[in-house]
């Protein structure tokens, strides 16, 4: 089995951690003062990125360079200083939500 290329890895992460804050190609691409066609190439390895790069782009999704080069998706919302301003975890629940037997007829 052909283990996948560290450009590979770095374009599925990214992708990965991007959907999960609910982040466009577009705004991330804005947020990092890139172009949208790079981060698409980036996601689909058509481009080398540089450390320089793949370190904001971590910091802007939130995560550690090396938690992204290992495809660990942050559940948790970073401190709001490092939080993306329209950051919306797909997988995160809203606290009422949460809260047991708030649902009628459920004990």
């Amino acid at each position: 089995m052909e283990q996948d290329s560290l450009k590979t890895r770095i374009g599925t992460a990214l992708r990965a951690q991007r959907n999960h804050w609910g982040l466009s190609q577009e705004r991330l691409a804005h947020r990092v003062g890139l172009t949208t066609r790079y981060i698409a190439g980036l996601e689909r390895s058509e481009f080398n990125v540089t450390v320089d790069t793949l370190d904001e782009l971590a910091r802007i999704l939130g995560v550690d360079p090396v938690a992204l080069l290992n495809g660990e998706l942050r559940d948790e919302l970073p401190e709001q200083r490092d939080a993306p301003a329209d950051a919306n975890p797909v997988k995160r629940r809203s606290a009422s939500s949460d809260a047991r037997g708030s649902e009628p007829g459920k004990s």
